[in-house]
């Protein structure tokens, strides 16, 4: 089944309108509320969404061109696949080891030659902060630095 684009209805003082640029060509698989062109008025610009999933069949008309409301832009042939080619499977991201320290974090841990592993515990939204290294280190026996504030 073939459904017709048409301009829509921008207001009642606007009447006509110019195609900025199409977003899609003939043959192209297109789902529904997908943008395919966008439309320019004296008031405003208006992407134009697929009424229906399937593949533009026809464009009546191209871009640079003035319509009226409720003119015919093209047609989509409905449920058809286009040319565009199928979505391949995402694969799954590998899942960080630990979390990121924050650049504080690895200096202070250095002046003090201890991985970071101990403050994991004190990790903020997956971050190590420079204030759980501190801490770590007090909970561990061992001077903190006089410029910790925790």
């Amino acid at each position: 089944m073939t459904v017709e684009i048409k301009v829509p209805a921008m207001g009642e003082s606007v009447t006509e309108a110019t195609i900025s640029k199409w977003f899609k060509k003939e043959g192209d698989a297109v789902k529904r509320d997908e943008p395919l062109l966008e439309l320019e008025t004296d008031k405003v610009t208006v992407e134009v969404p697929s009424p229906t999933d399937g593949a533009i069949e026809s464009i009546s008309a191209q871009a640079g061109a003035t319509v009226q409301v409720g003119a015919l832009l093209g047609a989509i042939a409905e449920g058809k696949a286009g040319s565009a080619p199928a979505a391949a499977p995402k694969a799954e991201a590998p899942k960080p080891a630990a979390p990121a320290p924050a650049p504080a974090a690895p200096k202070a841990d250095a002046q003090k030659s201890e991985s970071l592993g101990d403050a994991l515990g004190q990790a903020h939204f997956g971050r190590i902060r420079r204030g759980s290294v501190f801490r770590c280190r007090h909970r561990q026996g061992r001077a903190a630095s006089p410029r910790a504030t925790c």
